[in-house]
């Protein structure tokens, strides 16, 4: 299948290939037909006897030497352009179809694509984000993004790094002013015909499974006293409201937005300091866990506010991260040579990422951690009590979320798959379509569709399936017992458990 969809499609589309292609499936009928015809090995062996005299007689005759001359002429036409057919399938590379607007400037190569724009005024930084095209823009489906210097008005990527399938793509850079460039280009899957072998080497080893039991996080019974961020005012759950923020992150009692500026917001519990990312530049994207919040800054460190009662915030040693994960105890980070770091509560071999290899995302689980490859297979390690380890199976994945004790999968057709713990219907997912991103809570699944929609599964004891009504939903997060999303229009939305005021997003 792969070869049809990869290799005969793109061949037929091009008229040059496609007369050969026809000629070659006319020879072999013609083949067939004689095949059909002949009735048992006798007839065979006459058959050939009879071309081979037919062929002798006609070569020997002096009168058909111009239509010698036309035969070998045309079949060395013929094996020329197959040949050329076949190399060029081989050495074809990726190509480029800019659309408008056209101040986008985008030149490509097999190693490197460079992406340049007409610089705006006053502009602190660009966002460039590379995302399927045909797909409404939102971060939890992105392929790449990163922030660069407002200085600059060029950047040069690896595509072979960040794009992990078949089709276009669309390339966008956005400023705090404007959305001022577009366009589309086709890449081919990571590690094709052997490109980047650094990181198809790595094998990760198989996921353990320990039979401990899982700490498990109590669900509230009586509503907890709130611990409110100062300069947060308690407002309605679901109210919509303008924002500058691209990016959430939904934790236990708290919930972080990314602005566009680097800066970062917060709402929610702040018992342990969490919150207090206040004072944060030049982030590019956040992970809200229990007690603790992470930051993954442009120059790829790692910043942390609250707890580290288990080591989850020891993370300034890190360097060249792009991705960062948390859940409950214990921080993940994605480098970008596709390697795994991991610090924290490591009880249940949580934290055991090490030998992972090739990995282009990662989710953390309360007490388990999950691994996508580029190759659309999942790894995880840490408790699989429940069974939310058991991922080996998985294919076609292009996104993944970790909850309390289950674990999500999207795949590329827009399908989701789902493993561990079911008590509440969190993992009835299979009937979903056109999903583009999910997220999981505690004991509740989260699913962004194509349409903007949002659908849900899994417990509503405080509300936090209460979706039905949200549309032009661009990005979606669960946290523990909430749900926030992120509208086409800049607004933010919220509904569930909002005690220590973590749907508050009012004003962001």
């Amino acid at each position: 299948m792969n070869f049809i969809v990869n290799t005969l499609v793109p061949l037929i589309g091009k008229t040059f290939f496609g007369v050969v292609l026809i000629l070659l499936l006319i020879i072999i009928v013609v083949f067939v037909n004689m095949l059909i015809r002949i009735k048992d090995y006798k007839d065979i062996k006459d058959s050939l006897a009879e071309l081979k005299k037919d062929f002798i007689n006609f070569m020997s005759k002096e009168k058909n030497k111009r239509k010698k001359m036309a035969l070998f002429s045309g079949l060395t036409i013929l094996l020329v352009i197959v040949v050329a057919a076949l190399v060029t399938i081989g050495n074809e590379k990726p190509t480029v179809e800019v659309i408008s607007p056209t101040n986008l400037s985008i030149q490509k190569t097999w190693e490197e694509m460079t992406i340049q724009w007409t610089p705006v005024s006053g502009t602190i930084m660009y966002y460039v984000s590379i995302y399927p095209a045909g797909q409404k823009y939102n971060t939890g489906y992105d392929a790449y993004s990163f922030y660069v210097d407002g200085n600059k008005s060029v950047v040069h990527i690896n595509p072979q790094k960040y794009i992990i399938g078949y089709g276009k793509y669309q390339v966008s850079v956005s400023t705090d002013v404007a959305n001022i460039v577009e366009g589309t280009s086709t890449f081919y899957l990571v590690n094709q015909s052997g490109a980047n072998p650094a990181l198809s080497t790595l094998t990760p080893t198989t996921a353990p499974t320990p039979t401990l039991v899982p700490t498990q996080i109590p669900r509230p019974t009586t509503a907890p006293t709130p611990t409110l961020v100062p300069t947060q005012t308690p407002r309605p759950t679901t109210a919509g409201v303008h924002s500058s923020v691209h990016v959430l992150s939904a934790g236990y009692y708290h919930t972080i937005g990314l602005r566009r500026d680097g800066t970062v917001i917060a709402a929610g519990n702040n018992g342990d300091k969490q919150c207090e990312t206040n004072t944060w530049e030049d982030i590019v994207d956040v992970a809200a866990g229990y007690s603790h919040t992470v930051g993954l800054k442009m120059d790829g460190t790692v910043i942390t506010a609250g707890s580290n009662d288990y080591g989850q915030s020891d993370v300034s040693s890190w360097r060249d991260i792009i991705a960062v994960a948390t859940r409950l105890g214990h921080t993940v980070g994605l480098k970008k040579n596709g390697t795994v770091v991991a610090v924290g509560d490591n009880t249940y071999g949580q934290c055991k990422v090490s030998s992972w290899g090739n990995i282009i995302a990662v989710a953390a689980g309360t007490n388990h951690t999950v691994g996508l490859k580029a190759d659309g297979t999942v790894v995880a390690t840490g408790s699989n009590a429940d069974g939310e380890c058991e991922v080996s199976g998985w294919n076609d994945i292009i996104a993944v979320a970790a909850g309390q004790s289950h674990t999500v999968g999207l795949r590329a057709d827009g399908s989701t798959v789902a493993t561990g713990y079911n008590g509440d219907g969190q993992c009835e997912v299979s009937i979903w379509a056109d999903i583009v991103a999910v997220s999981a809570g505690a004991y509740h699944t989260v699913g962004l569709k194509a349409d903007g929609t949002v659908v849900v599964a899994g417990s509503n004891d405080f509300d936090q399936c209460n979706i039905s009504n949200w549309i032009d939903i661009i990005s979606i997060k669960a946290g523990m017992y909430h749900t926030v999303g992120l509208k086409a229009d800049g607004t933010t939305i919220a509904t569930g458990f909002n005690e220590y005021g973590q749907c508050n997003m009012y004003g962001w």
